[in-house]
């Protein structure tokens, strides 16, 4: 599997999260719009 690389929130209750190659999962929910909850890029040690 993949590195995450990405940690949405699609409404209140649900999360999907994306990998470094670009996939969404769960796949159903690719087309939603999210918020960004956490990020590789934005990790600050």
């Amino acid at each position: 599997m993949d590195q995450l690389c990405a940690i949405y929130a699609v409404d209140e209750r649900v999360v999907c999260y994306e990998l470094v190659s670009g996939e969404i999962y769960p796949s159903e929910l690719r087309e939603q719009s999210r918020e960004l909850l956490w990020s590789k890029e934005s990790r600050t040690n």
